[in-house]
């Protein structure tokens, strides 16, 4: 799952982003392996096609999802389509590039692929999640994580030292796992 990242559909004639080009190239050697891969992103407009064997989806955002507090937003209009669709096909394995949220994600291994430096501290919408108590989210709810450099492997693990022993609900977190 690649967020609302654009997923072109002509991959091989289409410019791309470097999470996105990350994503299909991975998910073309998983299928190549023998796996059914599946690769999704949020869209305007809902589409499917199959490219080399990978099928290639773009949900519809959930315009009507954003909830409103006195002092957060809560922006699930690409979270709920995600949900659904993992929901629908049942699938084994759910990896998000650059989509740390796997909250709720039926899934029986949820792996988080992080293409930034997770201590990022700018104060923008699109960084939300690379905040301290979104990284206990992010710990709690993938059960791996992977990083695309060194670096970023290295921040990963300064946030799971930061976060061992006992988080705030007294549940005892299990030890780091970052692949490099």
């Amino acid at each position: 799952f690649i967020g609302r990242r654009y997923l072109p559909r002509e991959p091989d004639d289409q410019g791309t982003g470097g999470v996105f080009r990350a994503a299909v190239e991975l998910a073309r050697a998983q299928q190549h392996l023998g796996h059914e891969v599946w690769l999704t992103a949020i869209a305007p407009q809902s589409w499917w096609r199959e490219w080399h064997g990978v099928k290639l989806v773009a949900l519809r955002e959930a315009w009507w999802a954003p909830i409103y507090s006195k002092r957060y937003l809560i922006d699930l209009r690409t979270h709920i389509p995600m949900l659904k669709f993992c929901h629908d096909q049942n699938f084994e394995v759910v990896h998000g590039h650059e989509y740390p949220y796997l909250r709720f994600v039926p899934a029986r291994l949820r792996v988080a692929h992080v293409h930034n430096n997770p201590f990022w501290t700018e104060n923008t919408p699109q960084h939300w999640y690379y905040q301290i108590p979104a990284f206990r989210v992010l710990h709690r709810h993938s059960e791996v994580r992977i990083a695309v450099s060194a670096y970023v492997a290295d921040q990963l693990q300064r946030g799971d030292r930061a976060l061992t022993g006992r988080c705030a609900s007294g549940q005892q977190l299990d030890e780091p796992r970052v692949v490099h």
